[in-house]
């Protein structure tokens, strides 16, 4: 198998639901996650706080800029909207985790055949996946039947990609809904993010070989907010000798710092699809002012995948 060290999970494991489901991130974390300083050279251009209507003349320290969109407001103002909902309050984009409506209780398995799948030449093996939902009641009170279903991915660095990626989204409630299956009527968990369920077939039959796979279903994760972490950018010091910081201007390390994070998204295969769901590198005035903090954002993107298995058990199939 190939070695990645961003790939982190095990080659054989287990996750519970509820123990495992994740929780919203607070107002907080939010607001720490998804803004960054506004300069006072940058409030004229920005108006007023389209949530208390005032200004921010004299409240340079409480201006703050939405890294997703670019809208400004007050900080104390967007900590308080924030605590209702996590989207701007101008453009409505979503910041922080989205959850679903898979069942509350669940099982997801994973192991590694040496299996190859049809087509996947590259591949070591599989990845064999097995999800178990038991009899429940939906948000309606509706009772719904239990399902045992099993997938499919090719042993190769993406695939385990994927595999992180699979495990995220079961345990924000996204990889699974319940409704009336079209096949046999039958009102249950259904899949909700494209699962191959069948090892042979091709793309009309939920199996391979299938070349573009992969891509289309990161792509279908990123839409629902879980995306491919980057490494660590911009948080090291942009400071060297003889090298004055000037106002309005980028210094070099910055944007190669940048730039050397967008290299590295190439090299694990990151589709430009979700590239394009990533920030974008901030305004000059912005990054030249507020360089450790934007990496501080981009860090906490890349540190999440050890917190999230803490609640991972390592379990034989």
């Amino acid at each position: 198998m190939q070695d990645d060290n961003f790939l982190r999970l095990p080659e054989e494991g287990c996750i519970f639901l509820p123990a495992s489901l994740e929780l919203a991130d607070s107002p907080k974390a939010v607001l720490r996650s998804h803004t960054v300083p506004l300069l006072p050279e940058l409030i004229l251009g920005c108006g007023d706080c389209r949530i208390c209507f005032g200004d921010f003349t004299g409240e340079a320290g409480d201006a703050v800029r939405i890294v997703d969109c670019g809208h400004a407001y007050h900080e104390s103002c967007l900590l308080r909207w924030f605590a209702e909902r996590t989207s701007c309050p101008s453009c409505c984009t979503h910041m922080g985790k989205l959850f679903g409506a898979q069942p509350s209780e669940g099982t997801m398995r994973w192991r590694c055949t040496a299996e190859p799948l049809e087509g996947e030449l590259q591949a070591s093996g599989t990845i064999v996946m097995h999800w178990e939902f038991p009899a429940g009641l939906d948000r309606q009170g509706r009772r719904f039947a239990p399902r045992s279903q099993e997938g499919y991915l090719p042993d190769t660095g993406r695939g385990r990609e994927v595999l992180n990626l699979f495990v995220t989204a079961f345990r924000r409630k996204l990889l699974f809904d319940v409704g009336a299956s079209i096949s046999n009527g039958k009102y249950w968990p259904r899949i909700a993010v494209h699962i191959k369920t069948s090892r042979v077939g091709g793309a009309q039959r939920y199996g391979y070989p299938d070349s573009e796979y992969l891509a289309r279903v990161v792509q279908e994760l990123a839409e629902r907010g879980v995306r491919v972490r980057l490494p660590q950018v911009l948080t090291e010091s942009t400071e060297s000798p003889g090298c004055s910081e000037q106002s309005g201007s980028l210094r070099n390390q910055d944007v190669k710092s940048w730039r050397r994070s967008r290299a590295k998204a190439a090299e694990l295969s990151v589709p430009d699809q979700v590239l394009g769901t990533l920030p974008a590198l901030p305004s000059e005035l912005e990054l030249s002012g507020h360089a450790r903090r934007w990496g501080s954002h981009l860090q906490k993107q890349t540190e999440r995948p050890s917190d999230e298995q803490k609640n991972i058990t390592i379990n034989p199939f």
